[in-house]
């Protein structure tokens, strides 16, 4: 009799456990959470889709989470105050996109004294600094696919296409418009791209290169500037973003091209919405997507895991994690073929 009243008393007992247990999750799980998000300049045309996937990913997140949005207007200074007075504020995690990469070590400590989380995102810090603080984890793409995937696209072309080759010499000859000198991203774009072809054996040209810093009035005034200079020898324009290709072809176009015979092949990378139309007419090649919906989602689900002591990866449906709590988001090679794909990644954001 005794034997089974200490089992019964044992396994009330467990249950007990287990039932506090299990409401301590589901406390935790449901615990509010005020997330900051703070972006390098709202002005960005692919952050401002960004931006607009997450506002249409929050009430997913559930009523016990707010987010609220922040502009640093291109300005490391004005970021590093804002951290400052978000940390002031309670914010319990703040997602940032650094001016500057090279800032993450002064964000980093700041964040570190109070223990919030922070998810860098966008614009990749060192692996050291990322390393350097157990809360702290990145979001992004591997620019140097962007690079390659372009070049594999560029290939694409001029095989598919022998118009292209307007000399016939059977070499393209090219221009490369590049982002900000300096920026992850326009470097790695730059050298995967020329790297790329060159393995490959692909004959090319390189005619000229120029930072337009990720504009579209800078990259064409630069096209100007070429179509003076070499006239109809380019065959083709490389830009690290779209927003340098759609300069690139308003330039074009201002000279006479893509009406008749008159071409010349133009590439991107973020098939923004902008250039859907220009992919779909025949005017651009190509661009590569980073979907900004699948990023927005990890952004997000990540940070709320951290602050909730869930496994930081929990709910993330795309994306993989690197070597030092990195996650990286995938690229896709956007045609005519499946200009679908970007129409209905964009289609989902709700742009504010």
């Amino acid at each position: 009799m005794k034997k089974l009243l200490v089992v019964s008393l044992a396994v009330l007992l467990m249950t007990s456990v287990f039932a506090v247990g299990a409401q301590a999750n589901k406390t935790e799980s449901t615990k509010p959470v005020k997330v900051a998000v703070v972006f390098f300049d709202f002005s960005n045309t692919y952050l401002s889709y960004m931006r607009g996937g997450m506002k249409a990913f929050e009430s997913s997140l559930g009523p016990n989470v707010s987010v609220e949005y922040f502009d640093s207007r291109n300005d490391q200074p004005t970021q590093n105050d804002q951290i400052d007075t978000l940390i002031a504020k309670g914010f319990d995690v703040i997602a940032v996109n650094p001016v500057d990469p090279k800032a993450a070590s002064t964000i980093i400590a700041k964040a570190k004294v109070r223990n919030i989380p922070l998810v860098f995102f966008n614009r990749c810090p060192d692996a050291a600094d990322i390393l350097s603080y157990d809360k702290a984890w990145y979001v992004g793409t591997t620019p140097e696919e962007s690079g390659i995937m372009q070049a594999q696209m560029i290939m694409n072309a001029w095989k598919n296409k022998p118009s292209l080759d307007k000399n016939k010499d059977g070499k393209m000859q090219y221009v490369i418009l590049k982002g900000t000198p300096g920026h992850p991203d326009a470097e790695a774009r730059t050298k995967l791209v020329v790297e790329t072809m060159q393995k490959a054996g692909f004959p090319t040209e390189q005619l000229a290169l120029q930072p337009a810093n990720f504009k579209t009035d800078d990259a064409k005034n630069i096209m100007e500037t070429w179509l003076g200079k070499f006239g109809d020898k380019i065959e083709m324009v490389v830009c690290n973003n779209d927003a340098m290709a759609l300069g690139a072809v308003e330039a074009l176009k201002s000279a006479g091209y893509f009406t008749g015979k008159k071409y010349m092949g133009v590439v991107g990378i973020n098939a923004l919405t902008t250039v859907v139309p220009l992919i779909k007419d025949d005017i651009m090649l190509g661009s590569v997507l980073s979907d900004p919906n699948f990023e927005a989602q990890a952004i997000l689900t990540i940070a709320v895991n951290l602050v909730r002591g869930n496994e930081p990866m929990s709910g993330v449906k795309v994306g993989k994690v690197g070597t030092f709590r990195d996650v990286r988001m995938p690229y896709f090679e956007i045609t005519k073929a499946n200009i679908d794909v970007a129409e209905a990644a964009y289609a989902k954001t709700e742009v504010k």
